[in-house]
């Protein structure tokens, strides 16, 4: 609140605008990797599920060789033309 010289009371109110946009990321998978990994290419994921749960339009999904048996369900799509790759 700011006082004003009439001794009147004004309050501002103060807007934020979250961007809506975001940059796109690189998951790495790697079958060897701990079971905590969280994406990173320190870090990766063990499971390629894993990365397809958090992967969004634009972002790549690196795999590394390895024998991988499980079922992948991504939450998000892609779009024409923001693919996750």
């Amino acid at each position: 609140m700011l006082y004003h010289k009439s001794g009147i009371i004004k309050r501002i109110t103060i807007v934020f605008h979250l961007r809506k946009e975001r940059f796109p990321m690189i998951y790495y998978v790697n079958a060897k990797a701990s079971r905590d990994g969280n994406g990173t290419k320190e870090m990766p994921f063990r499971h390629i599920d894993d990365a397809a749960r958090v992967a969004r339009p634009g972002d790549e999904v690196l795999v590394a060789p390895g024998i991988y048996r499980e079922y992948v369900n991504p939450i998000h799509a892609g779009e024409e033309n923001n693919r996750i790759v």
